[in-house]
This record gives C-alpha cells, structure tokens and sequence, in this order.
C-alpha cells in the first residue's frame, strides 16, 4: 500500500470533485510514464473540443477493493503553456497515491500556445471540470480558482450549464515569466491590459477559491 503523509497529499496535486472541487498546476516533469499499478484506468475521453480539436483526459480510479471517496481530483500538467500533456509521469505516480485513499484522478489536457490564445486554456480547463462534475456518477489551476462565476471564462468547451466552480487550489511552483504571458496572446494582443487580465493576481477578492502555494 502506498503511504501518504499529510505533506505528500499537499505535493501531491490538484483537484476538483463531483462534490468539492480542487484544481492544482505541478512542475513539468520528463520521462516514461510510470507503471499505473492496480489502478482502474480510462484514457483519451473527450470531454469537449476547442479550436477545432477534440479536448481529452484519462480517469484514474482508485483499485478495486479501496472504498472511493466522493471526490475527483483534477491534475493540471505544468510546462507553462508551451510544453507538456495529461500523461506527465509525475501525475500517474500521484494518481497512484491518492488512488490508494480513495480518491479518483483526472488529468486532462489542454490547448498549449501553439495550439489557441488566451483566453483558450482557461476554457480547456474550466470544460474539464465540468465534465467531472457533469459525469459524477461514473467516475491553470490558480486562473480556475480566481475566476468563478465569471461567464467571461467558461468558453463553449462542453457540458453547458455545468458548475465550473473549483472549491480549493494547490499551486506548485506557480510561476510565470513575462516572455510567458505575451505568448499566450495573437500578435497585437499582448497588451498591459490583456496580460493583467490573464494574471490570477488581478482577481484576488471574494469568491477567490482557497488556495496554497507550494
């Protein structure tokens, strides 16, 4: 059985749930993806389309025998937006962890820089989470956390109707450069006022979801 302290379960990620919801953004990590155990495992589900492209993510459920909780956490892969997708190594070996307490993993992709303009990732994300939500009873994280209820963030991803809401945030090492914010933009959009609208400080208030920095 794998143990996990208190301090583990904070390293350990993300989340969002079918009841609580939490979302966390990891460091990039590099590697073959680790063996995934006796976990119950569904990859490449499309849980929407953005940009003309199918949206997907893998569901890691706890194995059998292990009682679940009613809660999903959704893991968030790190490469600040230029790198990087849902079979990072490090979320496998996490979902490995938390799927020993129970709790049930979601890692879903979402479109990189290459891929779509702000606001495009955030939508990715907020139309995973719905579709957690919206399929409870089958199984850029601090941007998730600081935008709820803003309809101007929910995009047209999927599962229209569908709280997006995140109920607590863990980020690790969330950091982002300059040089980071201006890509996410289409030429001539990188304006002071559209990168301060992409930054999770510009919505630090009421209703801002609980969060901690690792």
């Amino acid at each position: 059985m794998v143990r996990l302290t208190r301090r583990g379960f904070v390293k350990a990620s993300a989340a969002l749930a079918a009841g609580p919801a939490f979302a966390a953004l990891p460091a990039q990590a590099q590697g073959p993806a680790p063996d995934t155990g006796n976990l119950r495992v569904e990859k490449d589900i499309v849980f929407g389309r953005g940009g003309g492209k199918d949206l997907t993510l893998d569901v890691y459920r706890p194995p059998e025998g292990v009682t679940s909780k009613r809660m999903a956490i959704v893991h968030l892969f790190g490469g600040g937006f230029f790198v990087g997708n849902k079979n990072a190594g490090y979320i496998v070996n996490d979902a490995r962890a938390l799927g020993a307490r129970g709790y049930t993993s979601v890692s879903a992709n979402y479109r990189l820089q290459s891929e779509g303009s702000w606001p495009a990732q955030i939508h990715d994300v907020k139309a995973a989470i719905r579709w957690t939500r919206a399929n409870a009873g089958r199984m850029l994280a601090l941007m998730a956390a600081g935008t709820n209820g803003r309809p101007a963030f929910e995009g047209d991803g999927g599962n229209a109707g569908v709280s997006s809401e995140v109920n607590a945030c863990i980020g690790v090492y969330p950091l982002a450069s300059a040089q980071t914010a201006t890509g996410l933009f289409a030429q001539g959009q990188a304006t002071p006022e559209n990168i301060a609208a992409a930054s999770p400080t510009s919505y630090i208030e009421k209703g801002f979801a609980p969060t901690i920095f690792i």
